[in-house]
């Protein structure tokens, strides 16, 4: 927590106090040191994964100086990024659909017979298309042909 008053100068010696809010609901506090010029800090393990809630409360005897409440969010524990590819089931499925697995590169960029599809944009054509029935089926139900 960095410290600094309106003109930009390092405020010392203050009491720091931060209540974490754990997402199951528990809190933990803790009580911040110095360890630079209006540099604290506060060391509370993170041992629960999703959204944590950190209420900064900073003092001077009963001079309140900084209050402020802040969230952060934990990710996943480092065990489960560690995961690797699942190389069996990726090749059952290469096998099963008919594709190849680990292709080089060259295979990949090759057109297997040298065409390749084109997308059209139908939407334009199915909107005027919509357009001229509005407005035949409102002509129709408006002009009396006398019939």
């Amino acid at each position: 927590i960095d410290a600094v008053d309106p003109a930009g100068r390092y405020m010392n010696g203050l009491t720091t106090k931060v209540t974490v809010i754990k997402p199951g609901g528990e809190s933990a506090e803790g009580e911040g040191r110095q360890i630079a010029p209006g540099r604290y800090e506060v060391e509370m393990p993170v041992d629960a994964v999703g959204t944590h809630v950190v209420r900064v409360v900073q003092s001077r005897g009963d001079e309140l100086v900084f209050e402020a409440t802040r969230g952060f969010a934990a990710p996943c524990k480092p065990e489960h990024l560690a995961l690797g590819c699942n190389e069996p089931l990726l090749k059952k499925i290469a096998e099963i659909t008919g594709g190849v697995y680990d292709p080089k590169p060259a295979d990949v960029a090759a057109l297997a017979d040298g065409s390749s599809r084109v997308r059209i944009k139908v939407w334009p054509y199915l909107l005027a298309a919509a357009c001229v029935l509005f407005v035949l089926d409102v002509a129709l139900r408006r002009i009396d042909l006398g019939v």
